[in-house]
């Protein structure tokens, strides 16, 4: 499996340790915070950024997109069950969606069992060094967005006063 990937499953299993702590705590707050951090930065700002073209461009039998593939798979069931207890309507709707059941429900699911992945420990830091890199581009990928936004609003002003 591509480096990229395993590092990917290894946040997951840090992800997994922190819900479970805040779950057994009662801190929902910091569980739903986890929960969304990791969609936003780890897997939408980076992963899927970095591996968005292994989908349409790389052949079906490419070891890269079905290791991509694979770990989708890992993240929808993982992250379809940590979402249940918070978004118990919209987990149960993307699980149908993809098993369609009438006496099957997310709900009834255990807690996930993540894959076992020995000897990555050292892939943390070597990506957090490669993310520290990317971090200037996602900011200016940000404001201009910001910008972009901004510049719609005054149009919409604009039209609404004429």
């Amino acid at each position: 499996m591509p480096e990229l990937e395993r590092y990917v499953l290894t946040l997951l299993g840090q992800l997994d340790m922190d819900l479970r702590e805040a779950a057994e705590a009662y801190e929902l707050n910091r569980y739903l915070r986890r929960l969304t951090d990791f969609a936003n930065e780890d897997l939408s700002a980076f992963f899927f950024d970095i591996r968005k073209d292994s989908l349409y461009c790389d052949a079906a039998t490419d070891p890269k997109r079905r290791a991509y593939r694979t770990v989708l798979d890992v993240l929808f069931h993982a992250l379809v069950r940590y979402a249940a207890p918070i978004l118990c309507f919209t987990a149960e709707e993307v699980w149908q969606a993809r098993f369609p059941s009438e006496d099957g429900s997310v709900h009834f699911l255990e807690w996930p069992e993540l894959p076992a992945l020995p000897g990555d420990e050292p892939l943390g830091t070597d990506w957090a060094d490669v993310r520290s890199l990317l971090e200037p581009r996602s900011r200016s990928d940000r404001a201009r967005d910001a910008a972009r936004r901004g510049g719609a609003r005054r149009d919409v002003h604009r039209r609404a006063g004429e």
